[in-house]
């Protein structure tokens, strides 16, 4: 993936949760990442670029929980603040997201905290069982809705 010129740029943004610092990579501007065409056709914007209120929130929370060995899945995870945050206390972390470019945000910036984070592009339209309601209440331990927090705001 290419973290520059595609991009715009990148920037390091230092974020500390509960005593754990993080140096999350990001694009430098979300709004430089706006692609007329893909808006044409499903109305996609590139939230997943920014480092929201709301993660940070969930992240904290998620802090406080006792997540050794449990299984998290975010749903609409972006830069993935609180995939890193579960898997720094022990979980076992799915990230999702419909954006590619964000799933290889949570890699790199996973690999630089030294935690396991897998990811997996979803369509919403279409999710996969992993995602899927009955799922997400049966096969994980705590489920994350990065989505509907940020959608909230």
């Amino acid at each position: 993936m290419n973290t520059g010129s595609e991009l715009g740029g990148t920037v390091d943004e230092r974020v500390s949760v509960a005593g754990v610092v993080l140096d999350i990579l990001r694009p430098t501007s979300a709004e430089d990442l706006i692609d007329e065409a893909a808006y044409e056709i499903d109305e996609r914007l590139p939230y997943w670029a920014d480092l929201w209120p709301s993660g940070r929130v969930l992240a904290e929370e998620l802090a406080e929980m006792p997540l050794v060995g449990t299984r998290v899945v975010e749903l609409g995870c972006g830069l993935g603040l609180p995939s890193l945050i579960a898997a720094s206390k022990g979980a076992m972390v799915v990230a999702t997201d419909w954006y590619e470019p964000a799933l290889a945000f949570v890699r790199i910036n996973a690999a630089r905290a030294g935690v396991s984070v897998h990811t997996q592009l979803v369509d919403w339209r279409d999710p996969p069982p992993c995602c899927t309601r009955r799922e997400t209440s049966h096969r994980w331990s705590h489920s994350s809705r990065s989505c509907a927090v940020r959608a909230a705001r």
